[in-house]
């Protein structure tokens, strides 16, 4: 009986620690495996990108593709395509196709019987008149003609007419939205005006203070984590004034001290251009963000400064 119950005991220790294993396994790859990204650009007539992300060794990848044939966006697991918006759209779109050009084969066949026992009528009443018949065939098919005519015109109008009430609709809604958000600004403004002691006294607060430097510090930490490893390129622009080409240089010289042989910048002074080719890929692991994530959870300046903020 002991021997049985120690038995029994054995095994679920032991499934109960493959199991432990397996979940152990499955959050140390989500935690430590990486999630990479790739991404190749470029710019000559037109746009052309291609970018790519993946996570445990590829297994599941995304994929974007823009370029003189559209956009492209898939998800594959094993390589093996799950998921594709246009691919979904497309295929309602050739499905109604389909049923559009089924219905009238389907007139066609219906209209056949009738076709037929005119036709006969005609032959019966061939000898008294030989030239009727044609003339009446003739006269038979105008007014389908016609009236296909006129469906189509019609239906090009309401669709027109649609489109256009859908896009003025919209654009209303937009002026609408725009107006309130702009009727809002001096409510903020005179609010912020009337708090402006508290604001001040909130922002030269010791442990404030100590918090929006934690919070920098995690934000560095993370700039460095998921920053491109690897850019090649190069861009080529240049502005109608050489004084703008020279600010954005200024600006973009900041790359240089990243990437100073491998990522090339040309202004041009003499002419508005604007064309290159970039290359760049870099990691990202999850472990990353939740150690972020709890540095500034447990961040006892940062959970006062949220609480002071909730206060105001």
């Amino acid at each position: 009986m002991v021997h049985i119950i120690l038995l029994i005991l054995k095994t679920a220790g032991i499934v109960f620690l493959s199991l432990l294993g397996i979940v152990l396994l499955l959050l140390a790859a989500i935690l430590f495996l990486p999630v990479t990204y790739r991404v190749y650009a470029e710019k000559e007539e037109k746009i052309k990108v291609h970018a790519a992300g993946g996570w445990m060794f590829r297994m599941l990848s995304v994929h974007y593709r823009l370029d003189e044939n559209g956009r492209d966006f898939v998800v594959c697991f094993l390589g093996i395509p799950i998921y594709r918006p246009g691919k979904e759209k497309r295929s309602s779109r050739s499905s109604k196709k389909k049923r559009k050009t089924s219905l009238p084969h389907k007139q066609l066949t219906e209209s056949k019987p009738e076709c037929g026992t005119r036709e006969e009528s005609s032959r019966v009443h061939a000898s008294e008149q030989n030239e009727e018949p044609a003339a009446a065939a003739d006269t038979l098919a105008d007014p389908k003609e016609e009236k296909g005519a006129d469906r189509k015109r019609t239906d090009r109008k309401r669709g027109f007419f649609g489109r256009l009430a859908y896009a003025i609709h919209r654009i209303c809604d937009r002026i609408k939205t725009i107006w309130n958000a702009c009727c809002k600004i001096p409510r903020t403004v005179r609010s912020l005006l009337d708090r402006k002691d508290q604001l001040l006294e909130f922002w030269d607060l010791e442990e404030h203070r100590r918090a929006r430097e934690a919070i920098l510090k995690e934000f560095l930490y993370l700039r460095d984590k998921i920053r491109p490893r690897k850019i090649l390129g190069y861009i080529h622009f240049g502005f109608d004034d050489p004084a703008v080409t020279g600010i954005c240089m200024g600006a973009a010289s900041v790359l240089y001290s990243w990437y100073p042989e491998k990522f090339e910048l040309r202004p041009d002074f003499d002419r508005q251009v604007l064309e290159g080719e970039i290359f760049f890929r870099g990691k990202l692991r999850l472990y990353v963000l939740v150690m972020i994530g709890l540095r500034i959870w447990f961040n006892r300046d940062i959970r006062l400064m949220y609480a002071h903020w909730k206060e105001l």
